[in-house]
């Protein structure tokens, strides 16, 4: 993906399809922070339930910035299942750090600036 995440300001169509392929092909191939797993059992979050928010065109994309750095969140409204995606940086490679119910998913990254919406829900 070339977008250059601390400078560009607006997120152009064209950069979606590669960043979905991104962060699925992370997810197919266990590209995972090291307690997702246990995250996701806590929180009663099936490996299913995280896909559909991945790959559902109901989910709504955006970017935000979390702590140290930039993040993709997704979240499905009809499921409220939240997943926040962490890019490559560094030597760090891009992976899925974390899923979660979120009564607002895009009312959380709003809480993180700057924001950026990717892709709302397609109808």
């Amino acid at each position: 993906m070339d977008i250059e995440w601390d400078r560009e300001r607006e997120w152009p169509r064209r950069h979606l399809r590669p960043l979905l392929q991104r962060i699925i092909a992370d997810w197919r191939e266990e590209r995972v922070s090291i307690d997702l797993y246990d995250k996701l059992a806590d929180r009663h979050i099936s490996k299913q339930d995280v896909w559909i928010a991945l790959t559902s065109p109901e989910s709504y994309i955006a970017r935000y910035w979390y702590y140290n750095g930039n993040r993709v969140g997704i979240w499905h409204p009809r499921t409220r299942i939240f997943v926040a995606w962490k890019p490559h940086r560094g030597t760090s490679p891009s992976r899925i750090m974390t899923a979660f119910r979120h009564h607002n998913g895009v009312r959380y990254m709003q809480s993180f600036p700057p924001f950026r919406e990717i892709r709302g829900p397609e109808e």
